[in-house]
């Protein structure tokens, strides 16, 4: 049994509904976008669904400034 965070925004599989990652917050849930891929260069990074096995491309549209560094 994994350990999930309870209360997290999750991003979940476009193809079967199972849970891909927890987002930091809803703004980033918001801003992220998972679906399956059909063009590899337009995405940012891919994860495979456990689930369904399939590869999902995620692709962030956040840009955050880091402005304490």
């Amino acid at each position: 049994m994994e350990y999930v965070m309870k209360g997290r925004p999750k991003i979940v599989c476009p193809n079967c509904g199972a849970r891909l990652m927890n987002a930091a917050d809803k703004e980033v849930k918001n801003s992220t976008v998972a679906e399956m891929p059909e063009q590899k260069h337009k995405y940012d990074y891919f994860i495979y669904c456990k689930k369904c096995n399939t590869y999902i491309g995620i692709k962030s549209n956040l840009k955050r400034v880091l402005s304490n560094i």
